[in-house]
């Protein structure tokens, strides 16, 4: 047997943790707060200020938005009052520190009496949905955060409504007519 030292890869630490007089739990707490808190303020800009550069966020009907610009593009609807005004009270905080993780479970209080702002489909869709729930609607969703480090790397969110899925398809496609559909269905040269 050789003496010799291993040669095998050893990572580096992990760099130590700036202490803040907070256990790391209550850290990751505060931000997911202030994040949240964010949205009822309508500011956008301090929303984004906690989202990681490559962030993912990932609708209650699935769908991805990757990295910043995507993110803002999704969220700007919202904080706009496109949909009306929006409040997110929160009901329950669960904080995994050691795994960089946290779900938040909220209500959202959903005010249509407001008067929506954006596009005419949009305005027109948010006085469809005023007839159809009256002012407003209160409705239940949760939060899966994954953190890297102090900024929030995903968001995945969740609700018990069809409401946001409502929303979703207030938003228009771009048309896309019978030589579109032909283009996609025939195969590409090269690949």
């Amino acid at each position: 047997m050789s003496s010799q030292p291993s040669t095998a890869a050893v990572s580096p630490p992990a760099p130590p943790i700036q202490a803040t007089g907070r256990s790391d739990a209550d850290e990751l707490a505060r931000i997911v707060l202030r994040f949240c808190g964010a949205f009822n303020r309508e500011n956008l800009d301090e929303a984004m200020a906690y989202l990681h550069e490559d962030a993912l966020y990932v609708t209650p009907d699935g769908k991805r938005h990757q990295g910043r610009a995507a993110i803002r593009a999704a969220f700007e609807p919202q904080f706009q009052g496109a949909c009306g005004r929006l409040e997110f009270i929160n009901e329950d905080l669960i904080v995994d520190a050691a795994r960089g993780r946290a779900v938040l479970r909220w209500v959202c209080r959903h005010d249509l009496d407001v008067p929506p702002r954006g596009s005419l489909p949009r305005r027109l869709g948010v006085s469809l949905l005023r007839r159809a729930l009256g002012r407003g609607r209160d409705w239940q969703g949760l939060d899966v955060f994954y953190f890297d480090g102090r900024q929030i790397a995903e968001k995945h969110t969740f609700a018990r409504t069809l409401l946001p899925l409502l929303r979703a398809e207030l938003q228009p496609e771009p048309w896309r007519g019978p030589a579109d559909l032909e283009s996609e269905a025939r195969p590409r040269k090269g690949g």
